[in-house]
C-alpha cells in the first residue's frame, strides 16, 4: 500500500511544525485569531501577541536554566545554606523580528549565572552600540551590551 501525497507530506514536516500542530491545533490558533482581533490585539509589534509569547518562552527556559545551575527548583529547601540562591531579576530589553521584548532575567546571588549567555552575544554588524543574541532561529538585538 503506497503512502499518499498528504500523509507523506505530514511526515516530511520539520519536528517544530509536528510539535505545533499537536500542541497548538488548529481550533487553538482560529480561537487565538479571534480572541486577539476581539481585544484589538495586534500578533506582532508594541502589545502584540507574539512578543509575549516570545517573552514567556525565554523567561521560564532560563528559570530552568538556572534552577539547573543552582542544583535545585525555585522554593526547594536544598538552596538554603547553599552558599549561591536566586536574587531577583534584571531587567533586558531585546528587539526581535516580532517586536520589543522586555526581558526579567534572573540572577543568583553569585552573578555566576550567565541567563542569556554571553556565547550567543556577538557585536551588531551595523556599526551601532547594540549587540545581538541567537536564541534558537530568533535573532535578538539589545539596547545596550550584555
Amino acid at each position: 500500500m503506497g503512502m499518499t501525497k498528504q500523509s507523506k507530506g505530514k511526515q516530511d514536516e520539520p519536528e517544530a511544525r509536528r510539535l505545533r500542530r499537536e500542541l497548538f491545533d488548529e481550533e487553538m490558533l482560529d480561537r487565538l485569531m479571534a480572541a486577539s482581533d476581539e481585544r484589538g490585539l495586534a500578533l506582532t509589534g508594541e502589545g502584540g501577541f507574539l512578543p509575549e509569547m516570545i517573552k514567556a518562552v525565554l523567561e521560564r527556559g532560563m528559570d530552568v536554566e538556572l534552577s539547573d545551575h543552582l542544583g535545585y527548583e525555585r522554593g526547594d529547601r536544598a538552596g538554603h545554606g547553599s552558599g549561591n540562591s536566586r536574587n531577583g531579576t534584571t531587567p533586558k530589553t531585546v528587539a526581535t523580528e516580532v517586536g520589543v521584548v522586555d526581558l526579567d532575567q534572573p540572577r543568583d546571588r553569585n552573578s555566576s549565572f550567565a541567563g542569556l549567555d554571553p556565547v550567543w552575544w556577538t557585536p551588531c554588524k551595523r556599526g551601532c552600540s547594540s549587540w545581538e543574541v541567537n536564541v534558537g532561529r530568533f535573532l535578538l538585538s539589545t539596547r545596550t551590551r550584555p
